[in-house]
Order: structure tokens, then sequence, then C-alpha cells
């Protein structure tokens, strides 16, 4: 009856302690894509399981995951996101199909370039002092403002 009981226990440790992978590669065309960060989501609401980043092969694995239905979400600097299919995992080793991922593209709508005048200006002979949008120039009148100016 021991040995039964025995053998039975190790079994079921055998069985949990099987590696239980979720693995891929992820690509830009046929380039692996190297430290891309790499989510396993449920599928219900999209919400993290687990993260991880890919080898120097572009290759990820998620390991220890309960069974059900999930998707896998590659992201990396300068790329579009990229998203695998809804798939069920029901235990055991399963190898999800490649990411590919595809450079972001990115284009400004336009530049604006903005100057202003420096508070002091020393010309030749003179000395400017430019007080308009500073807050010296609110409420106060012409001499206040030559007391509160550099040099005076």
């Amino acid at each position: 009856m021991k040995l039964l009981i025995t053998t039975a226990l190790f079994m079921a440790l055998q069985n949990a302690a099987q590696a239980q992978v979720i693995s891929g590669t992820v690509k830009e065309g046929t380039r692996p894509l190297e430290k891309a960060s790499v989510s396993l989501l449920k599928a219900k609401d999209s919400s993290v399981v687990k993260l991880n980043a890919t080898d120097a092969n572009g290759i990820y694995k998620f390991d220890h995951i309960t069974p059900g239905s999930y998707l896998i979400m590659a992201t990396n600097v300068g790329y579009a996101s990229s998203y695998s299919a809804v798939f069920d995992y029901a235990g055991g080793d399963l190898k999800v199909n490649d990411l590919l991922m595809e450079k972001a593209s990115t284009q400004l709508a336009g530049v604006v370039v903005t100057a202003k005048k420096p508070l002091v200006e020393v010309k030749p002979g003179k000395m400017v002092v430019n007080v308009e949008g500073t807050i010296n120039a609110t409420g106060n009148d012409g001499m206040e403002l030559l007391r509160k100016s550099p040099g005076y």
C-alpha cells in the first residue's frame, strides 16, 4: 500500500515539475528582434499575467502558466506594438506563431520656433532693459522699473 501511495505521489510531483512553457519568436521581417518586451495577456480583459524580454535570438518563454485563454503582445522602442491571435492554453508546451514587428513611422506636423529678447542688452554707449513679459512689468511705472533694473 505504501508503495502505491509513494508511486502515485511521485507521478503527481513529476507531472507538476514538467515544463509547461509558452514560447515564441519576435521578428522584424526575417531578422530576430533582441530585447523586445513581451507580455502574456488574458484574452478576457487584456490584463497582464507575465512579462518577459526576448533573448539574442528573439525568443521569449513564459513558464508555470495556468490553463486559460491568452494572447501575446510585443513592444519595442521605435516599433509598432504587435499582437498574437487569441489562443487557448491547456498545459504542456505551446509554440506561438512568430510575432512580426514593423518600424513605427512618425512625422512631425510642423515646427514652431519662438524667440524672446534677452532681459538686458548691452549696446555701444547704452544698456537696453527689455521688461515686457517679465513680472516686474505688471503694476509698476517707469521709475520703479529703472530702480529694479540691473546696474542702477
